[in-house]
């Protein structure tokens, strides 16, 4: 008797639920803030680039790059390639900065800062004529005496 009683209860719970009584029902999600993920892009037809070219990343590099980061924090003599992998995004801006090597003595640090200040905001890559979100992988090579 225990049982049924409990029954015609729960299923009097479940039976109000959902009924409507003059109001509307509530949306699950609003469609209009949902966005889809952004496609970052690995291959392209037209690679990101800093606005102006080689030479004027080249010219860049020399102004802003602390080449004695190295020396500083006590690295051996030699030469020293980092690479760092990051997007730039439709709008040119770079962001999600990684370090694929890890050299230490400051270097990825120093290069991750650089591509952060980086200014103006690159240009973005291409496909199919419409500017895309790419990853874009940026070798820095510190030479220490």
């Amino acid at each position: 008797m225990r049982k049924l009683i409990l029954l015609f209860i729960i299923s009097g719970i479940f039976s109000t639920q959902g009924k409507s009584q003059g109001s509307k029902p509530v949306a699950i999600s609003d469609s209009a803030t949902w966005q889809k993920p952004e496609k970052i892009y690995t291959k392209v037809e037209v690679e990101s680039s800093f606005p102006g070219g080689d030479n004027a990343w080249r010219t860049f590099l020399q102004n802003n790059l602390n080449g004695n980061i190295a020396t500083a924090s006590g690295a051996p003599s030699g030469t020293y390639t980092v690479v760092i992998r990051f997007v730039v995004d439709r709008s040119g801006a770079l962001r999600n900065f990684t370090s694929e090597t890890h050299l230490g003595f400051g270097m990825e640090s120093e290069a991750i800062r650089l591509l952060r200040n980086s200014s103006p905001n690159w240009v973005a890559a291409t496909v199919g004529g419409r500017k895309v979100s790419s990853y874009r992988r940026q070798p820095i090579t510190f030479v220490v005496p």
